[in-house]
């Protein structure tokens, strides 16, 4: 082989082993909308069957549903692996007229939780 074709080979190695690091980062980046698009549809589909149970046991009465949020739960309040919370109002064990939320989600448990 030629010093001047193995030149040219050893370039376009070096090129190729650049793009591959570069690829890996577009396929990471790309993945990171796909990722959050599921943890969004799982949180759309929760259903509400179990907010009102879980008021119920936690001794609220009157418990009226007021929204529902299915993004990015955890940084409001809900545990890392709910997908919805639900803003509920009723009547605490007090006889108080309050607002509270519950937290659900596909493969996670109702949780009640409430701040004064």
């Amino acid at each position: 082989m030629s010093k001047r074709k193995e030149i040219t080979t050893m370039t376009s190695r070096k090129r190729r082993n650049h793009l591959h690091g570069w690829g890996e980062v577009i396929f990471t980046l790309a993945l990171i909308p796909i990722a959050v698009l599921i943890w969004w549809a799982c949180g759309a589909a929760t259903g509400d069957d179990g907010v009102v149970p879980a008021a119920e046991a936690a001794g609220w009465t009157e418990i009226e549903i007021l929204s529902k949020d299915a993004f990015i739960t955890d940084f409001s309040g809900c545990a890392r692996f709910d997908n919805a919370k639900f803003t509920i109002r009723g009547t605490n064990p007090d006889g108080q007229v309050r607002e509270a939320f519950v937290c659900d989600g596909v493969f996670t448990s109702t949780t009640f939780s409430f701040s004064p």
